[in-house]
């Protein structure tokens, strides 16, 4: 997978750290035999004990999750919504 970063914003003070994940090449499969899909993570600051969390964008429902803890909502919403205007500009669509 190729790892393009293609925003960074601020909220509450902090970065968080927009990401595109495309296949290298077209059929690329991943360790389940699948064809990878391009798709859009957002790294978040670090918490207290140094490590960052990732909320992976569901572009299908216009939502998204964190992988280990929540955040507020209000920063939530601002990332669906960087997220989903990004992924309306690209040529195809993003999981």
């Amino acid at each position: 997978m190729n790892k393009t970063v293609f925003k960074t914003r601020k909220f509450a003070g902090e970065k968080y750290t927009f990401i595109l994940h495309t296949p290298e090449y077209e059929g690329e499969k991943g360790c389940l035999g699948l064809e990878l899909m391009p798709y859009i993570t957002v790294e978040t600051p670090e918490n207290s004990f140094g490590y960052i969390d990732v909320f992976f964008y569901d572009n299908t429902n216009i939502s998204g999750h964190y992988a280990n803890r929540s955040h507020p909502t209000w920063i939530t919403k601002k990332i669906i919504e960087v997220c989903r205007k990004f992924a309306e500009n690209l040529p195809y669509s993003v999981y």
